[in-house]
């Protein structure tokens, strides 16, 4: 039982280091990696099914504050 115990502590332990490699910590959005991976797999994915994809990219520095 202590092996189990042990396994799902290294596998707890995996996702989380996966997380914090793939999101920002402030505000848990992807990072690039984590969007760059994220991408492959909904391209991958539409292209099996034989879907459309689209992306839309905003510029949100336009959109700042002047102080």
């Amino acid at each position: 039982m202590q092996i189990l115990s042990d396994l799902a502590a290294i596998v707890e332990d995996e996702f989380k280091v996966l997380d914090a490699a793939t999101s920002d910590e402030l505000t848990g959005l992807f990072n690039r990696r984590g969007f760059l991976t994220l991408a492959e797999y909904a391209l991958l994915t539409a292209q099996r099914r034989h879907e459309p994809v689209s992306l839309a990219f905003v510029d949100l520095r336009s959109l700042q504050a002047h102080q």
